[in-house]
Parts: structure tokens; C-alpha cells; sequence
């Protein structure tokens, strides 16, 4: 899949359209006011525009690569070359609504993901 870019665009206009459309049917039956989806390739697909507002978790190329290697067993040229297929993380910034900077400990990240929620309830 990650062989070259024209491959990789080829699987994702397969698949996404067809992940989308399962997932926008599963949102109809739900209930909530607020639903959080999490979606790495949310603004290289057209997935965004469903969204009200579309919230980047942002965090320092180390710190990913390093969660990443931890995570997924994978070693770092593997990674790099699955990110450089990836829109780049200035325009996922510029073209996200609101960020969360997540380049701390996970109960920084919690205390911060915790507030939003209550800015989001009160938007809604």
C-alpha cells in the first residue's frame, strides 16, 4: 500500500468513500449531542465536510514517531514513509477548527481533552 503515493491514493478513493458512508449511516442512529470521531486522514478524504467542527490532537514528530514505535512495534524509516504519504501536520493545523497540543503525559492530555469536552457541550 505504501509503495508509492499514486498507490496509496488509488486504496484510499476505494476504501474511504465506503468507510464514510458505513460510518455517517452509524451517526444517524445515535443519540448523542456530541460525537467525537477520531480519523488520521480526515481532511485527506472529503470526511471533514460532515463534520461541525473538527478537532486536531497535535503532537511534535518525535513524540509521535516514538508513540508510534512503542505502539505499533514499527521502526521509524516504516513510519516516516506511512507520514509522508499523509498530509502534512501545518495544514491539518490551519484547516482544523480547534488543536490540542498533546506533546505531554497522558494525564496532561486527559485534563486537556476534559475541558474541551465542556467547550464543546456548550457549543452545542
Amino acid at each position: 500500500m505504501f509503495a508509492n503515493k499514486k498507490n496509496f491514493k488509488k486504496i484510499n478513493e476505494i476504501v474511504h468513500p465506503t468507510v464514510i458512508k458505513s460510518l455517517m449511516e452509524h451517526i444517524k442512529t445515535l443519540k448523542q449531542r456530541v460525537i467525537v470521531i477520531e480519523s488520521a486522514l480526515v481532511f485527506d478524504t472529503s470526511f471533514h465536510k460532515y463534520l461541525d467542527y473538527s478537532i486536531m490532537v497535535y503532537s511534535n514528530k518525535k513524540n509521535r514517531l516514538q508513540r508510534i514505535m512503542m505502539r505499533d512495534g514499527a521502526n521509524r524509516k516504516e513510519i516516516e514513509k506511512i507520514m509522508k504519504f499523509q498530509l502534512d501536520e501545518k495544514i491539518k493545523i490551519e484547516k482544523s477548527d480547534f488543536v490540542i497540543v498533546n506533546n505531554k503525559s497522558l494525564e496532561e492530555l486527559t485534563k486537556e481533552v476534559e475541558f474541551f469536552s465542556k467547550v464543546l457541550n456548550a457549543l452545542k
